[in-house]
């Protein structure tokens, strides 16, 4: 019986610990959007990430493929040339992203002065793009 007790217990502090991990702060990460669920007829919330904001607009030859995670973080990856990275880079600076910088063939790290990171990652002709905060 004491066994059953434990596992129990347990379980439901695991489900917990699980379900306090999706928890999140979304305060100024993005906004909401209500729109009705047709098969329990329940309003659902949906949140949309506005990182993208936070970076300056590509200027590519190719569109970007972009990626929202979990409504925390944006990403997009492109095929570029050396050239099209360098000056983005040169964008990303001019927005604000100058601290904490880490710089190197292919790569950039830097955060803005509201806590939002940028890291870029080129290579092969393919560069991947992160903001996050």
């Amino acid at each position: 019986m004491l066994k059953k007790i434990t596992v129990i217990f347990l379980a439901v502090i695991m489900l917990l610990s699980i379900s306090a991990c999706n928890i999140k702060n979304n305060e100024g990460n993005g906004f909401e959007t209500a729109v009705a669920n047709t098969a329990t007829n329940e309003s659902v919330t949906y949140h949309y990430n506005t990182f993208k904001d936070r970076i300056p607009e590509p200027d590519f030859k190719e569109t970007p493929k972009e990626q929202y995670v979990d409504g925390d973080s944006y990403y997009f990856t492109v095929t570029c040339t050396e050239k099209e990275f360098d000056n983005y880079i040169k964008k990303l600076r001019k927005s604000g992203f100058e601290n904490n910088l880490v710089e190197a063939t292919g790569y950039f790290y830097a955060k803005d002065g509201e806590g939002y990171y940028t890291e870029l990652v080129y290579k092969n002709g393919i560069l991947t793009a992160t903001i996050d905060r």
